[in-house]
C-alpha cells in the first residue's frame, strides 16, 4: 500500500516540476539554465501535495469515508425494493431486493493522492459493457 501511495504522490509531483521547467523554458529564453529538478520535485511534495492531501484526508474523514481491510458489508433495507428483471425464458419477472452489499477497503489512503495525480479510479471504479 506504501508503494502505491509513493507512486500516485510521485506522478503528480513530477508532473508539476516538468510544467514548472516549461514554464521557466519559455520565460527564460535568454538564460542557459532552468534550475534543478529535483529541488522542484521535493518542494511539490512537501509545499504542495502534501498539505493538498492532508485537507482532502480531512474532508474525506469528516464526510465518513471507509478505511478498513474488510472486503464487503451487508445492510438490510428498511423497506425492500421491488424491481422487473428479464427471467432467463425472456418473460418479465418481478424481484424484490432486501439487502445491500457495501464495498469497503482503504479508500481513506490514496484517494486523495490518486485524484490529485489523476491517477485511475480505483476498486470502486465500474466496469461497464457496451450494450450488445
Amino acid at each position: 500500500m506504501a508503494g502505491l501511495a509513493y507512486h500516485n504522490f510521485a506522478s503528480a509531483a513530477v508532473g508539476v516540476a516538468l510544467a514548472i521547467a516549461l514554464i521557466r523554458g519559455i520565460a527564460r529564453r535568454e538564460s542557459n539554465t532552468l534550475g534543478n529538478f529535483w529541488v522542484d520535485l521535493t518542494r511539490c511534495f512537501l509545499w504542495v501535495l502534501l498539505p493538498a492531501c492532508l485537507v482532502g484526508s480531512l474532508v474525506l474523514i469528516s464526510q465518513g469515508t471507509v478505511q478498513n481491510l474488510k472486503p464487503y458489508a451487508t445492510a438490510q433495507l428498511l423497506e425492500p425494493q421491488t424491481v422487473q428483471t428479464q427471467g432467463p425464458d425472456g418473460k418479465a419477472a418481478t424481484q424484490t431486493i432486501t439487502q445491500q452489499v457495501i464495498p469497503l477497503g482503504r479508500l481513506l489512503r490514496r484517494k486523495p493522492s490518486r485524484c490529485l495525480g489523476r491517477n485511475g479510479g480505483g476498486f470502486f471504479n465500474a466496469k461497464q459493457r457496451a450494450p450488445v
